[in-house]
């Protein structure tokens, strides 16, 4: 026995149950053979209390009459009945149907699995011509009765069409994006040499990083930075990768504890924004718990003598705070203490914008060394990250009490092996695949010059809808900023 629906194992009946009304019941969806085969025999639970002759269906997807059976008396407490077809063959990768038709009008229900969230619904006319069913199932009512347990038996399997019931786990490596994109330019995957693959990565390595990076800031490659103020330093590195900082904030924080160790209990439970960590070694991966949580992890590139700052943002309150490796060794004892000089918890006092300037204006600053908070800042965009100049430059009470929160435009991840993902959303996958194809169509010799033009074009419809959606969707506000002139 194959079951089409429900589960084999009888539950109870469904607590409000048809009448026989005029009509068929049948699944709301049907049933693909995972198998070819043959079926000889349809079942339901059933229990009647004023029908008792029933007759049972076999249809294709297109709700076509294959087979059905002939009438079958039903008594209360039967239960399981069974409905005799004709053998009839069941195709693998087809749909099927099965229908319940009762005679006459009259109460009665059918079993249901209650572990199972199918159900089966009324189709219109359809038992007028009991007990031979119609030819085809026509109409129908969308609210149904509980999950119906009607079963084929044979030896082919099957299985209920439904949607797969996951969002967003299906992923695209980088492997299959590629053959995609010479499949585009009508080359077989068969075809595809060494030399092609190591064409394709540099070319998907220039559009991501070059291409795309020119044509704006993409959502999905906005992140936030924390760095340190150091006394009389005003220029200030941008982290590998930054392209363009869009936004970039004061925080004004104190320190709840600062001492060489990675762990700290307080009296009341608090909440910490910012973890600072200066090291004595290279850095290492790191994971900041609040109790026995973990709220943040880091993997930073800081060498000894520098400083990395672990923005905690939404982090909760808790008793204890603590700074381990990532992932937590075994055992930690025998692996020793992380290689810092000193460790920071701190709360934010507030945050304040800091404004651009022009190279021009800061070209004309009279003291670009001058100490006091800064305020303003110039990103220099050098190479091969831009470094932000700051003014005025920090100070030591800037080094102990602040840092910079800044929001980047950033690369695209590497592309790393074949067999990752690409650090893009899904939205964006034909965008890409589409410019790949179109800068393949230049770097490949055999591909068909005559594609180019079809190519590029398939390439700016992609990227344009790509972009077009790839926007904000808050309300604008307009802030003029205007002031009278004084004399």
């Amino acid at each position: 026995m194959t079951v089409l629906c429900g589960d084999p194992t009888f539950v109870t009946y469904s607590p409000v149950g048809p009448t026989g009304n005029d009509g068929a019941y049948t699944a709301p969806i049907p049933f693909v053979a995972m198998t070819s085969g043959q079926a000889s025999s349809l079942y339901a639970y059933l229990n009647p209390s004023g029908t008792q002759q029933f007759a049972m269906a076999l249809y294709d997807g297109v709700s076509q009459l294959l087979a059905y059976s002939a009438p079958v008396t039903v008594n209360p407490g039967d239960g399981l009945t069974q409905f005799a077809i004709s053998p009839t063959p069941i195709v693998a990768g087809q749909a099927y149907i099965i229908a319940l038709f009762p005679q006459g009008s009259g109460a009665f229900t059918f079993g249901t699995d209650t572990t199972s969230s199918a159900s089966v619904f009324h189709v219109i006319g359809a038992n007028s011509t009991f007990p031979v069913p119609p030819p085809i199932l026509q109409g129908g009512i969308p609210n149904g009765f509980p999950a119906p347990t009607f079963f084929v038996d044979g030896d082919s399997q099957a299985q209920v069409i439904t949607a797969s019931g996951v969002i967003g786990q299906d992923v695209l490596d980088t492997t299959s994006l590629i053959v995609t994109a010479f499949q585009r330019c009508r080359i077989r995957s068969a075809l595809i040499t060494d030399e092609m693959l190591r064409i394709a990565q540099k070319e998907l390595l220039m559009f991501l990083t070059s291409d795309l990076a020119l044509r704006g800031p993409q959502l999905f490659a906005v992140d936030i930075q924390v760095l340190p103020f150091t006394d009389g330093l005003a220029n200030v590195p941008m982290p590998a990768g930054t392209i363009d900082v869009l936004n970039v904030n004061l925080r004004q924080q104190f320190a709840l504890q600062t001492s060489p160790s990675t762990a700290f209990n307080f009296s009341t439970p608090v909440r910490v924004n910012t973890v600072g960590i200066t090291w004595t070694g290279p850095a290492v991966p790191v994971q900041v718990m609040a109790g026995n949580t973990v709220v943040a992890k880091a993997q930073p590139n800081a060498s000894a003598g520098q400083t990395t700052l672990i923005d905690l943002d939404g982090a909760p309150e808790s008793l204890s705070w603590s700074v381990v490796a990532d992932p937590v060794p075994p055992n930690p004892l025998a692996v020793g203490p992380l290689l810092v000089s000193n460790v920071s918890f701190y709360q934010t006092a507030f945050q304040v914008p800091l404004a651009p300037y022009s190279r021009d204006d800061f070209a004309n600053l009279n003291n670009t060394f001058f100490k006091n908070r800064p305020f303003q800042y110039w990103l220099d965009r050098q190479e091969p990250w831009p470094i932000m100049k700051l003014w005025p430059t920090p100070g030591p009470f800037e080094q102990s009490n602040a840092c910079l929160v800044i929001w980047r435009h950033r690369q695209i991840m590497d592309i790393g092996d074949f067999a990752q993902r690409l650090n893009i959303p899904n939205r964006w996958l034909d965008a890409v695949t589409s410019g790949l194809a179109a800068r393949l169509a230049y770097s490949i010799n055999e591909v068909d010059p005559q594609m180019i033009p079809v190519l590029e074009a398939k390439a700016e419809r992609a990227l344009n809808l790509a972009r077009m959606e790839e926007r904000e969707r808050a309300p604008m506000r307009i802030q003029p900023n205007i002031y009278r002139y004084t004399t």
